[in-house]
């Protein structure tokens, strides 16, 4: 499952998402797009896939999109 952070006006967010969805890379995928301002309020309930995103977004100098990747264990 991946979890995609962006920004409705971001111009990199839009573009990887027209970027994946022309290649076809998000055909088939189970993917969620989240909001990147959740990972700004610390009053809100994150998750643990919150939590990475904000590493990896502090990691990127702040920079969206995020993209957190977990495996689905069944």
């Amino acid at each position: 499952m991946k979890y995609i952070y962006t920004r409705e006006l971001c111009p990199a967010c839009i573009k990887l998402k027209k970027k994946w969805n022309a290649d076809g890379l998000l055909k088939g995928i189970d993917y969620q797009e989240r909001d990147a301002g959740r990972l700004s309020d610390p009053a809100d309930d994150r998750d643990s896939i919150d939590e990475e995103a904000l590493v990896l977004l502090i990691m990127n100098k702040n920079l969206l999109p995020v993209v957190v990747e977990r495996k689905v264990v069944l």
